[in-house]
């Protein structure tokens, strides 16, 4: 095994966690010994090598044959046995660090930079983000020290990032960068661009729509912010969508819902067209709240409270001063409303929606489902056509968690 090269390892690594994840089995302790060999490690690591998405030659030598290590551990595959590669592992590891120079923008200054971080994982992920802003450095023919506002922007949208948390980590890395680069008298100005995004409300754009639409949370955390809602008008567009009512036609299922298809006892709600959604208790109870003609709906603006009353209607969800039926509009301002007071600033209807899939998928497998027949289940349940590409994206999502 000697002759391997590591380009082979990192693809047959990835083949083999690939393979790892569609077994039960092997994906409950793959992820055990996970935790424990990376237990130092921030959690985005551990998460990267689950949706096995990491680049594994910005990995440290350590922490890639510690993984080496759990996956032989659990495949005995030789291609992988650490102490079969270990020692070409390290030459390559070493011959790539001199051959990567090129691709960041001031490579010297950058890798002295790093080396002030303590750890060797933090000075890893921080030239990984140098070679991310290598690109848009050369572009501009500047350092990332020496950007300017705009320029910050640019960058900061580029890395894709999915949580706020971590783009104030990219934000403070390259605010520190910058007086790095000030204390040794490289950046021209004395001005700290990277500074004025500590505190921003710039900081939420910079985070991909695509891969907030994405995100998972536990169905309890959901179903929690529905119920404490300040209006069971708010908390049930929530709880529905979670359910299985439609997205499509903006939202025309939902708005069209009616209180006298709600069956209470069967705990099902029957659509304009003839679906009917089986719904959890806690939508059940929010259903009920929401049906009632005496409803009020209380408006909170600052230290400031006003009560309206919810309009009469044949429809579960009304509007206010008399207004029976609601708008499009109404329903984003709801989920936003009662997103906000959670702090879920980036929760919106698709992400509700996939989470309630996500959910129903994993809940039929448990009852005995194969995945082949809960994807087929759960799309019907939320009206989405199936085919190819609706079955493939959703079996894929679960399987990658």
């Amino acid at each position: 095994m000697t002759n391997i090269t590591k380009e082979e390892v990192n693809n047959k690594l990835k083949g083999i966690i690939e393979g790892i994840k569609l077994i039960p089995t092997l994906l409950k302790r793959f992820n055990e010994d996970l935790e424990k060999a990376f237990k130092d490690e921030d959690n985005d690591f551990i998460k990267s090598v689950n949706k096995n998405e990491l680049d594994y030659n910005e990995v440290s030598d350590n922490n890639y044959l510690k993984l080496l290590e759990i996956v032989y551990s659990i495949t005995k595959e030789e291609t992988l046995n650490p102490e079969n590669i270990k020692k070409k592992v390290v030459v390559d590891v070493h011959n790539i660090a001199s051959d990567e120079e090129s691709m960041y923008y001031n490579f010297e200054t950058k890798k002295e930079f790093a080396e002030t971080y303590r750890t060797e994982e933090t000075v890893r992920v921080t030239m990984a983000m140098f070679k991310k802003s290598a690109e848009l450095e050369k572009e501009l023919n500047k350092d990332l020290y020496d950007f300017n506002v705009m320029e910050l922007e640019r960058f900061f949208k580029s890395l894709n990032a999915t949580t706020i948390r971590s783009i104030q980590t990219y934000i403070s890395r390259v605010e520190r960068y910058t007086e790095y680069a000030m204390s040794k008298n490289l950046k021209e100005g004395d001005i700290n661009f990277a500074s004025i995004f500590d505190k921003s409300n710039r900081v939420q754009g910079f985070l991909d729509k695509e891969a907030l639409d994405n995100l998972v949370f536990p169905k309890d955390e959901i179903m929690e912010m529905a119920i404490r809602a300040d209006n069971a008008q708010d908390g049930v567009i929530i709880a529905l969508l979670f359910d299985g009512v439609s997205l499509k036609n903006n939202y025309e299922e939902l708005i069209n819902l009616k209180i006298n298809k709600f069956d209470e006892e069967n705990r099902t709600i029957t659509t304009e067209n003839g679906r009917v959604i089986p719904l959890s208790k806690e939508t059940t109870i929010l259903v009920k709240h929401a049906s009632d003609q005496a409803d009020r709906y209380v408006s909170t603006t600052g230290e400031s409270h006003r009560s309206y009353k919810v309009a009469q209607g044949e429809n579960v969800l009304r509007g206010l001063r008399g207004r029976d039926t609601v708008s499009v509009g109404v329903i984003g301002q709801r989920i936003y409303r009662t997103t906000e007071n959670y702090g879920y600033h980036y929760m919106n209807a698709t992400n509700i929606s996939y989470n309630g899939r996500i959910h129903l998928v994993k809940k039929l497998m448990k009852e005995g489902k194969s995945i082949d027949e809960a994807v087929e289940m759960t799309l019907d349940r939320f009206n989405i056509p199936k085919n190819k590409s609706s079955v493939f994206y959703l079996k894929r999502k679960v399987t990658e968690m």
